[in-house]
């Protein structure tokens, strides 16, 4: 899906939570929605929903397409980005007190 296909899929989610009731929405809406891939473009209708909605969005991700994607919608929507610092800490190999 592009940015803007995303970008309506979202505007959407903030209509339906302004009008639960409408079937007709609901349903252009899960038909939208089934062209979706769900595990890559879900977490970004959501973070444009956020955005549109006024509020900020974390993105926590290890995989650079997602990424990328994340901040190509960031910048079609004219959001700010900020890349903080993170610490990742990993466990030992073995683990105390593991004696095999």
């Amino acid at each position: 899906m592009t940015d803007a296909e995303i970008v309506e899929l979202a505007n959407m989610v903030l209509a339906i939570d302004q009008s639960p009731d409408d079937a007709a929405l609901a349903q252009r809406f899960e038909d939208r929605f089934e062209r979706l891939e769900p595990v890559e473009e879900g977490p970004l209708v959501m973070l444009a929903s956020k955005l549109l909605g006024g509020k900020p969005y974390r993105v926590i991700s290890d995989n650079p397409e997602t990424l990328r994607r994340c901040r190509s919608l960031a910048a079609h929507l004219g959001a700010a980005v900020t890349e903080e610092t993170d610490m990742v800490i990993r466990p030992a190999i073995t683990q105390p007190g593991d004696t095999t």
